[in-house]
């Protein structure tokens, strides 16, 4: 009787644990997923963009996976801004030049071609973060923030990098406010 209640106890456990890891990837995946509209792309000649809305609960588990941190201060970290992953794949071959040309653009001075459009203004992301992923991941990635404003929808323009061609990129209020929750 004892090892059916222990053992009752301990497969309780097991089904919690995962389905609180399940929880997290299905929260995690929802943001890939191109019908939620959370993931937008644009292709040009040489170049595929994709952006990727982000929440700071989103970045919270990203910065926990595998570790034991404390929940509420990372997310406490996060919170004030809204983010987003644009990545950044050759749909052409590239000369080694052309690559160090635009892995130096998307390094320092990229992120004065990125903008937020917030009631008629333009704002330049608060946070930016560049890696150079081509040669192991075959993309550039570029992390970027901008303080939340009052608005829900999220309307960003950003220039092509090898040309001045503008891309606009709109992220509903309807598919931000359908955003599960997510506790930590």
């Amino acid at each position: 009787m004892m090892n059916y209640i222990r053992f009752n106890f301990m497969l309780l456990c097991l089904v919690a644990i995962s389905s609180c890891t399940n929880d997290k990837n299905a929260y995690i995946n929802y943001f890939s997923d191109p019908n939620n509209g959370l993931s937008k792309s644009h292709t040009s000649a040489n170049w595929v963009y994709k952006l990727q809305y982000r929440t700071p609960e989103y970045m919270a588990l990203i910065e926990m996976e595998g570790e034991n941190l404390d929940a509420t201060t990372i997310l406490d970290n996060y919170n004030g801004m809204d983010y987003f992953l644009l990545t950044i794949k050759s749909n052409a071959q590239h000369s080694n030049k052309l690559n160090t040309r635009v892995a130096e653009k998307l390094s320092f001075s990229y992120k004065n071609d990125i903008q937020k459009i917030v009631a008629q203004n333009s704002i330049h992301p608060e946070l930016y973060h560049f890696e150079n992923g081509l040669s192991a991941f075959g993309e550039y990635r570029c992390l970027f923030g901008f303080i939340k404003q009052n608005e829900v929808a999220q309307k960003l323009i950003l220039r092509e990098i090898d040309t001045d061609k503008e891309i606009e990129f709109n992220f509903s209020e309807e598919d931000i406010s359908a955003i599960p929750n997510m506790s930590l």
